[in-house]
């Protein structure tokens, strides 16, 4: 059981949550690993409303049931093979069925091959089907015309988001002290909630009396994506380690209904399509540890965020095994950089800083 209460922006948020779950695990026929479980979970929330923030209703119950079984199965020596689902009852869309495969082919002790297709839902959440937010009022020049309210309207009838997962995976310890994995995927999304804009008329509440645009969420988009990835860990020495990884993401999305092309180019480029990093770990004599990570991350052209290096510096001391002394410098690189922006005029920046950290287990 879980209560949780928060005042923010002048709303109040106070939710109750029950969740009971069980699981069991069993072996069968010598080749089966299954394991199964049922969950329950239910939800009761209180939501003050501000002029700002509307909720309608101000309190909600809801219930999820669910389960879920996965079969591990050795088909080989060398080969495995998983299936399974997860099945669940909830109160915004009713059933959901996730389904996932995969598929391990050991083809010797230095070399793999990994597949796997799955299916996922995101449900739609008490913001997305139950808010009113008021964004912007414009005033009006004339007298005789009154002031715009933008506003943003949930929507009860929203279906869940899907996303069709297909992975394919390679890895090889090319020597013994050198190990490469590598994956390429493509994912499909269908029923991507987006914004559909209409002129509302007019409206006496709040007051004064105002034009209404309404901004409601819908299930307007679908979208794919696709890239691949590459790790590499080398042990250079006996206290020395090397991790590489590099990530090449590509998205395209495309609207249901036609217009917004604009927004259509922030998701398409909200996500760099280049990723590197490099993480150095060096055991030091006198129980010292030197960790330093490097980042490289592509530009983010639908927010006019520039390509970016960062370098981050840990030192550690554990004069006992139960006691951890530690120094770091974070974006020593940068004075202050930019990684995210929601729009034109506000956005937040990432300063250069240090801090320290004593850590005691017990």
């Amino acid at each position: 059981y879980d209560y949780f209460s928060r005042n923010s922006l002048n709303v109040t948020h106070e939710v109750n949550t029950l969740d009971i779950d069980i699981q069991n695990q069993l072996k069968l026929l010598d080749k089966h690993d299954v394991v199964w479980g049922l969950g329950y979970r239910a939800v009761f929330d209180n939501l003050e409303s501000s002029y700002i923030f509307t909720f309608d209703p101000k309190q909600r119950y809801t219930r999820t049931f669910s389960a879920f079984v996965q079969d591990d199965i050795q088909l080989a020596e060398s080969v495995r093979f998983t299936l399974g689902s997860k099945i669940e009852h909830n109160s915004y869309t009713g059933f959901e069925f996730q389904p996932n495969a995969r598929l391990l082919w050991e083809i010797n002790e230095r070399n793999s091959v990994w597949t796997a297709a799955s299916r996922a839902v995101r449900i739609p959440s008490r913001s997305d089907t139950d808010v009113r937010v008021n964004l912007e009022t414009i005033p009006s020049r004339n007298p005789f015309i009154p002031p715009t309210l933008i506003s943003a309207f949930g929507n009860k009838n929203l279906n869940s988001e899907k996303v069709y997962a297909f992975e394919l995976g390679y890895r090889s310890q090319l020597m013994q002290t050198f190990t490469l994995d590598t994956a390429l995927f493509y994912n499909y999304y269908d029923d991507l909630v987006d914004f559909d804009v209409s002129f509302a008329g007019i409206e006496q509440q709040p007051v004064p009396v105002h034009l209404l645009v309404a901004n409601t969420f819908a299930n307007r988009m679908t979208a794919s994506t696709y890239g691949a990835e590459i790790i590499t860990k080398w042990q250079v020495t006996n206290f020395w380690q090397l991790t590489s990884s590099y990530s090449w993401f590509k998205l395209d999305a495309q609207l249901k209904t036609v217009g917004l092309t604009d927004i259509l180019f922030s998701k398409e480029n909200s996500d760099p399509n280049h990723q590197f990093s490099v993480r150095s770990n060096i055991q030091l004599p006198y129980n010292l540890e030197f960790n330093s990570m490097f980042y490289y991350t592509d530009r983010l052209r639908a927010h006019n965020v520039s390509d970016q290096a960062r370098l981050d510096l840990r030192l550690a001391w554990s004069p006992t095994p139960d006691l951890e002394l530690s120094g770091v410098a974070q974006n020593i690189t940068n004075k202050q950089h930019q990684e995210f922006t929601a729009n034109d005029v506000f956005h937040s920046e990432i300063p250069r800083s240090v801090y320290g950290r004593i850590m005691l287990k017990f």
